[in-house]
């Protein structure tokens, strides 16, 4: 990962700290969670297929889809987001999902 910072809506992705801060408090993610997030952040308005999550945040580690679902269901908790009205996260059924 580089040392880059995202902005969106009152929060801030710093990656080179490995945080998440809204209104510059703190918000807890776990490794692997804050390893999605950043993908997606990376990859915003792209597609990211569910494969490559498990490429790229679980290398190899042996996981269930509903890792990959309750990772993102814990973001968008974190992040105050709605699967059914999205600000965030959105889900693309059977293939994965695009920051938006």
């Amino acid at each position: 990962m580089t040392g880059a910072r995202y902005s969106f809506g009152d929060y801030c992705l710093d990656l080179q700290e490995r945080q998440l801060r809204r209104a510059d408090r703190p918000v807890e993610l776990s490794g692997r969670y804050l390893d999605a997030l950043a993908l997606l952040v990376r990859e915003a308005g792209r597609l990211v297929p569910k494969d490559r999550f498990m490429d790229e945040v679980w290398r190899g580690v042996p996981v269930t889809d509903e890792a990959l679902t309750q990772c993102i269901r814990t973001l968008r908790r974190q992040l105050g987001d709605d699967a059914a009205r999205p600000r965030f996260i959105e889900t693309v059924p059977k293939y994965g999902y695009r920051f938006i």
